[in-house]
């Protein structure tokens, strides 16, 4: 289960990875006020320090998603952002399937008591949802916020910001 759970994330990086490439420089950094103000650049540098934090839990076996590092390269520049998406799809890559069970400690900055224990696989999952909300929260800003996106931008939109959940029930509706 683990691997298919990291074949998914790979996929969704993937097409998180194609959607920057199409993506200008202005309108990946535009504030869109469908966002509140934030930028599809900015929604995606949230995320992507999310799996930083989780490749660096899986070496060290602990980790503080509210003390994540924080790059604002990864949302102003998107051939760096294309860069980190490719370093994070290799890191995840190394991560043995049979670790599932390696146990994770979770802090958590504004709960007081001791860390929350985890283990690698539900902590995927975590930051996998968390990817999941971003990509439909970045789709809303393409697609209602952007003037005239491309359809290169467009083209692949129906399966983005769903999750694998959804998609495989959609599919076997179509059977």
């Amino acid at each position: 289960m683990f691997q298919a759970l990291l074949d998914s994330t790979d996929e969704m990086l993937a097409q998180l990875e194609e959607l920057i490439q199409s993506l200008d420089e202005p309108s990946y950094r535009k504030p869109l006020s469908i966002l509140n103000g934030a930028s599809i650049g900015e929604h995606i540098r949230h995320s992507l320090e999310f799996f930083l934090a989780y490749l660096s839990a899986a070496e060290l076996g602990s980790v503080c998603y509210d003390r994540r590092e924080r790059d604002p390269r990864i949302q102003s520049d998107p051939a760096f952002a294309v860069d980190t998406v490719a370093q994070i799809r290799k890191g995840l890559k190394e991560i043995d399937a049979t670790s599932e069970g390696n146990e994770i400690k979770l802090h958590v900055d504004w709960l007081e008591g001791d860390a929350l224990p985890s283990t690698l696989s539900r902590e995927l999952h975590y930051v996998q949802d968390h990817l999941l909300h971003h990509s439909a929260l970045i789709k809303t800003g393409l697609l209602h916020g952007l003037e005239n996106p491309t359809s290169r931008q467009i083209r692949d939109m129906e399966k983005f910001g769903v999750a694998p959940s959804t998609l495989a029930y959609q599919s076997g509706l179509r059977h």
